[in-house]
């Protein structure tokens, strides 16, 4: 099993602590590009949103970390209500 805070990706990790500290459980990575951080969250056990405005990106990121519920589209935008979510990146 990987840990990942064995092999850490430091901004996912202070990002997780901090969201999980207040008992939270699911993100949102506006921007995500090719997944770097989504797939330390995933790891770390965070439910992610990751969202890119090219279908390339998001597809990337969901062939590596399959949990997530992608989404293509501005920054400007998000589908998921902000009230629902426990943290932005």
């Amino acid at each position: 099993m990987v840990d990942p805070w064995k092999d850490p990706d430091p901004e996912a990790i202070a990002f997780a602590t901090l969201v999980q500290q207040e008992g939270g459980r699911l993100v949102h990575d506006l921007g995500c590009g090719s997944g770097r951080h989504v797939r330390a969250l995933s790891k770390i056990g965070l439910s992610i949103v990751a969202s890119d405005l090219t279908t390339e990106e998001v597809a990337s990121c969901k062939r590596e970390t399959p949990s997530i519920y992608p989404v293509v589209g501005s920054m400007l935008s998000s589908p998921i209500e902000s009230d629902t979510l426990d943290g932005v990146l």
